[in-house]
C-alpha cells in the first residue's frame, strides 16, 4: 500500500514539465534572495546608527552625526537612507558643523547581510545637502582630497555650497551641485 502511494507521488512529479520545474526553481531562488536582502530590516537600528557612524569615520574619515530616522531599501541595490544628518569638522580647537545632510544614502555590500557587525559600505551619497565652506573647512577639504582616504566613492547630488568669509555668517557666494563624484585615483 505504501509503495503504491510512493509510486503515485513519483509519477505525479514526473508529469511536471521541465519548464514548470525551472519556473518553480526560479521562484524559490528569487524568494530566497529577496528574503536574504530583507535581513537588515530586522537589525537593531539604534546600534546600527552607532556602527555606521564609526564605519564612516574609519573608512571615509568623515565625522557624521546620524539621526535615528533610518530606512532600509533593498532593491535595486541595498542601502540605508538616513534623513537629517550632520557632517562635522574636527580641528584642534573645536568641532564645527560643516554640512547639513537632508538625505544620506549608505550603500552596503550584499555579502554578510546576516551579521550587522560585518556590514561593508560600498559607497555613500549626500543628497539635498548644504555645505558651509570657510577657511577651516577649506583647509580640511584640501587635506582630505590630497590624502588617500578611501577607494570607495562619495557622491553628492542636488546640494549647495555656501562660501562664507572666515567664521562669519556672511555668505559670499552660493554654488549648486547637481551631480558630483569623488574618488581617489591611484594612477596619478
Amino acid at each position: 500500500m505504501k509503495n503504491l502511494k510512493i509510486k503515485k507521488i513519483i509519477s505525479s512529479l514526473n508529469k511536471i514539465s521541465h519548464f514548470n520545474r525551472y519556473l518553480i526553481l526560479t521562484i524559490v531562488f528569487l524568494f530566497s534572495y529577496v528574503f536574504y536582502l530583507s535581513i537588515p530590516s530586522l537589525y537593531d537600528y539604534e546600534s546600527l546608527q552607532k556602527q555606521l557612524e564609526i564605519k564612516l569615520l574609519e573608512e571615509f574619515k568623515l565625522k557624521i552625526t546620524l539621526s535615528k530616522n533610518i530606512k532600509y531599501i533593498k532593491l535595486p541595490s541595498p542601502y540605508f537612507e538616513i534623513f537629517d544628518s550632520t557632517l562635522h569638522l574636527e580641528t584642534k580647537d573645536k568641532v564645527d558643523e560643516f554640512g547639513q545632510i537632508k538625505k544620506l544614502k549608505i550603500y552596503i555590500s550584499i555579502r554578510n547581510l546576516y551579521k550587522q557587525e560585518k556590514l561593508k559600505i560600498n559607497k555613500i551619497l549626500f543628497q539635498e545637502s548644504i555645505f558651509n565652506l570657510n577657511n577651516n573647512s577649506w583647509k580640511f577639504l584640501s587635506d582630505y582630497f590630497q590624502n588617500k582616504v578611501s577607494k570607495k566613492k562619495i557622491f553628492v547630488k542636488k546640494s549647495k555650497i555656501f562660501l562664507k568669509q572666515n567664521n562669519d555668517h556672511e555668505t559670499l557666494a552660493i554654488f549648486t551641485i547637481d551631480n558630483l563624484d569623488t574618488f581617489y585615483n591611484d594612477k596619478t
